[in-house]
């Protein structure tokens, strides 16, 4: 009975040591793999850090998603999805219309900055860096179309509308829209040119009114004998001082109004 058992026994430690072998290759493949995972989590958040730096949010976006995964370690996500707040907060999104002459809206191919971005096709936000952009768009039927805009930071669901105009129309070009917001420079310039008579009629007739009615009051008016001519005179001449600052206020209204909306228009030309 004693041989068999030592036989029995003999034979169980190399399957023991075959074993722990093969644990202990898995523990170190584990480990290794972790510190990879770990690698690459720390590098995209120095990277994120570095593009963030540098003002290049949509790139320290695409790192701080990247840092921000389940699979990264607990402090490197919390640091990473906090960065990504402040960078989403700051990133512009813009939105792209895209329109034939009559207002329908038309499926196009677009690209920004020479690069074709399919989710400003499908109506979605495009995440873009702070500055000047070219927007770009070509549909069958239509000659190309672009708009050139200035982005800052904090836009939010910014839209940029662009207008099509079928083959052989002749669609809106930079001179074309020169000479379309050209015309409103006499506008701005007539406007500012009223709202500053306006404002020296104002001051005459206010200061000859405030002097006459001085007159009046130091003399004749403390004995309750001036002359209702005289009186009605004063009163006009304040009416038309009145007057004559609503005609200043509303000529610079006219020309701020006119001015920002020559800012704020895209430059739209073909292609």
């Amino acid at each position: 009975m004693g041989a068999p058992l030592m036989g029995g026994g003999a034979s169980v430690w190399p399957r023991r040591v075959a074993a722990l072998f093969v644990f202990v290759v898995l523990a170190g493949s584990l480990s290794s793999a972790r510190a990879d995972v770990v690698e690459v989590c720390v590098k995209a958040a120095d990277d994120g850090q570095a593009a963030r730096k540098s003002a290049l949010l949509s790139a320290a976006r695409r790192e701080f998603i990247a840092c921000a995964n389940e699979a990264c370690p607990g402090p490197i996500r919390v640091d990473c999805l906090r960065w990504l707040d402040n960078v989403e907060a700051r990133l512009p999104f813009v939105s792209l219309r895209i329109v034939s002459p009559n207002g329908r809206d038309v499926r196009a191919t677009t690209f920004v900055d020479g690069e074709r971005r399919p989710e400003a096709e499908a109506g979605r936000l495009v995440p873009l860096d702070p500055g000047q952009h070219t927007f770009r768009v070509e549909a069958p039927g239509f000659d190309r179309a672009a708009a050139e805009v200035m982005l800052v930071e904090g836009d939010r669901a910014r839209v940029v509308t662009l207008s099509l105009a079928p083959v052989g129309r002749e669609a809106p070009t930079a001179r074309s829209l020169s000479r379309a917001t050209s015309k409103t420079g006499p506008v701005v310039w007539t406007s500012a040119a009223v709202s500053a008579v306006g404002l020296g009629s104002f001051a005459y007739f206010s200061l000859t009114g405030d002097a006459r009615g001085s007159e009046l009051e130091n003399g004749c008016g403390r004995m309750q004998t001036c002359d209702p001519q005289d009186v009605g005179r004063v009163r006009t001449r304040y009416l038309l001082a009145d007057l004559s600052l609503g005609v200043s206020v509303i000529g610079l209204g006219v020309a701020l109004a006119t001015w920002l909306f020559r800012s704020n228009a895209p430059v739209v030309s073909s292609w």
